[in-house]
């Protein structure tokens, strides 16, 4: 069975974490001490609309990660959620909005090492090729 859908995927992460590294290298520059230290939440925190979507007592990382492991059927269709350098923006059909901080969590969260925490592997051929099914690996291949 192919997954079309992992390297599309896979160039999404990639393509963020370069736009979040980059950001924090920028903004890294011209901060002020008392900017640069990383924060889960800030004031702008709308514990409603986190409670209406049974995101309370999550930091960014985990909401990112637990509406990425949703099925896309179960989402919310009213909630959106933007990835930005420095914090998650949630919004939803109320209007209502929320801000949650984070610097390295992001990296954290977009790392191809949580899919290998959660029990994923990556599996690769004798020439580095990945495999991305059981059904494409033979008997007494070498992985």
């Amino acid at each position: 069975m192919n997954y079309p859908a992992m390297p599309r995927r896979r160039k999404l992460i990639v393509l963020a974490a370069t736009t979040a590294i980059s950001a924090l290298m920028l903004s890294g520059c011209a901060a002020s001490p008392e900017s640069a230290s990383p924060a889960t939440s800030s004031p702008t925190v709308d514990s409603n609309l986190l409670e209406a979507h049974e995101l309370v007592g999550l930091d960014a990382p985990q909401i990112i990660e637990r509406l990425d492991t949703m099925p896309v059927t179960e989402r919310p269709t009213d909630l959106i959620a933007s990835v930005q350098s420095d914090a998650l923006i949630l919004t939803d059909g109320e209007q209502r909005e929320t801000r949650l901080r984070y610097v390295a969590q992001l990296l954290n969260a977009l790392s191809y090492k949580g899919v290998l925490d959660r029990g994923f592997a990556l599996v690769r051929d004798e020439h580095g090729q990945p495999l991305h099914a059981a059904a494409n690996i033979n008997s007494g291949q070498r992985l």
